[in-house]
């Protein structure tokens, strides 16, 4: 028995490069039970980075399609290379992707290519959402990242999500719509619903 089209979700992951794409992928790939373990570039055990080159060199080379079931749907994953000279891929991934994740750095912001990913994005209407990642890095800046998101890129760019606390304090994400907070009870990233602090 076959999957019903609307049961398919297709993500591109994009962003400038060392983002942590191949993270997030990673950690989607655990959360949904793909995985017994979560991969780290630097360890060059992801799935998505498997090559001895992208190990080597620790990035993204070339695009890697991941997939994985949850809630009844069936997820398809593009993890895509962020770095200029692999920017047909970047192109291709959002022309068939029904939607994209775009991760920023919480501590570098925008950079050149996330504004070329979200002018491919425009271009084929490619519906996105923001992640502003590395909120646990030392300097990460959510507030400022999120205003040159909404200068640079779009003032359409609004927030769903709050971080709690940052840098070493970073401690969990509070989800506006659902009124709830979300904290981690330790480093393997599983986390407790609470009370927004």
């Amino acid at each position: 028995m076959g999957m019903k089209t609307e049961d398919i979700r297709s993500i591109a992951i994009v962003a400038h490069g060392s983002a942590g794409k191949t993270s997030l992928a990673e950690a989607l790939l655990f959360d949904a039970g793909v995985t017994t373990r979560r991969g780290s570039v630097e360890n060059g055990n992801t799935v998505s980075d498997y090559t001895a080159e992208e190990q080597k060199r620790q990035i993204s080379i070339s695009t890697s399609l991941l997939n994985y079931d949850y809630k009844g749907k069936k997820v398809f994953v593009l993890d895509v290379p962020g770095y200029a000279d692999f920017i047909g891929d970047l192109r291709s991934s959002l022309r068939v992707a029904g939607s994209a994740v775009m991760l920023v750095s919480a501590v570098d912001g925008v950079e050149v290519q996330t504004e070329k990913a979200w002018e491919f994005a425009r271009e084929f209407e490619t519906s996105t959402i923001f992640f502003i990642n590395k909120m646990d890095r030392e300097n990460a800046d959510y507030n400022g990242v999120y205003e040159q998101i909404r200068a640079n890129l779009t003032k359409s760019a609004y927030r769903f999500m709050l971080p709690i606390g940052s840098e070493d304090s970073f401690k969990g994400v509070v989800d506006v719509l659902k009124d709830i907070a979300y904290v981690y009870s330790d480093d393997s990233g599983k986390f407790e619903e609470q009370g927004i602090p």
